[in-house]
């Protein structure tokens, strides 16, 4: 279950280095195996485009059953899985920030400055790179970049 075309073609690869071959579930999308296959080239790689209804851990893990719409139902090894996400609050929203398509707040790397002026944004408001270590990574130079921009708002005051 992933979220975009390009994202699948990033982690096929990945989850190809674990098993012997990949079965991507489109969970009914028909559309998305003529969209992968230019972007994912390997015999090994197998699409399933039924309905999903349920994922079950087999004995504790880390096999899952998948259990279809039709009552069939198929186990697999281990599942990768980056689904869309949605933002929780509202803040994106209320103050007129720009987003990306996939619903992140757009920002300006390094310093991780919005679309809006003084309003910086990190970790998984921010990015598709959803961790701990991420979030403090962006959150480390957006402190940068707000302590700079107000330095120099001062220092254009004449006072700092």
């Amino acid at each position: 279950m992933l979220s975009s075309a390009d994202m699948l073609a990033h982690v096929t690869p990945m989850a190809k280095r674990l098993s012997q071959s990949v079965t991507i579930y489109t969970n009914g999308d028909t559309s998305l195996p003529s969209t992968i296959k230019t972007k994912v080239h390997s015999s090994k790689v197998h699409f399933d485009t039924q309905k999903i209804t349920s994922f079950a851990l087999v004995n504790s893990g880390p096999s899952v059953k998948i259990t279809f719409e039709d009552g069939s139902s198929k186990t697999e090894g281990f599942v990768v899985s980056h689904p869309n996400v949605a933002q929780a609050a509202p803040f994106a929203e209320q103050l007129g920030l720009e987003t990306t398509p996939t619903g992140d707040i757009k920002v300006e790397v390094p310093m991780n400055e919005t679309s809006v002026k003084g309003c910086f944004a990190f970790g998984d408001a921010a990015t598709v790179m959803r961790s701990a270590l991420q979030a403090m990574h962006m959150g480390g130079f957006a402190a940068i970049g707000m302590a700079m921009q107000l330095q120099h708002e001062l220092d254009e005051k004449d006072e700092l």
